[in-house]
């Protein structure tokens, strides 16, 4: 069973903002839908579609209790796309365990930190 908290654009980009926002609002509804599943006692599946990437957008939404991710135009910089899925997988890992990735960072923050 699963759920689709954000469709699509849970990344916005400004033409005032010099990188991608990461609205607080997606993150809010991600933890509030976390918190019913637990509360629920349900197996339910939180997927964020939209602006995924392997930085600190993908650490927020796995922070926020997301656990399943749609990375479609974060993989065009993988030459290897195996070594993409790796460094989301282990990004998303990590923030779920508490160290999250802050923005800006990129795979080489967390590698230090281990």
């Amino acid at each position: 069973m699963g759920m689709r908290a954000i469709a699509s654009h849970p990344i916005i980009q400004s033409s005032r903002a010099p990188a991608p926002v990461l609205p607080l609002a997606v993150l809010e509804k991600i933890k509030k839908i976390r918190k019913w599943i637990v509360d629920g006692g349900y197996d339910v599946d939180i997927e964020v579609d939209g602006g995924v990437k392997a930085d600190w957008t993908i650490a927020q939404c796995a922070d926020a209790g997301a656990n399943c991710f749609i990375a479609g135009s974060g993989m065009f910089k993988y030459d290897d796309l195996s070594v993409g899925c790796k460094e989301l997988r282990e990004i998303a890992t990590a923030a779920q365990k508490g160290q999250i990735m802050p923005e800006g960072a990129d795979i080489s923050w967390l590698m230090a930190k281990a």
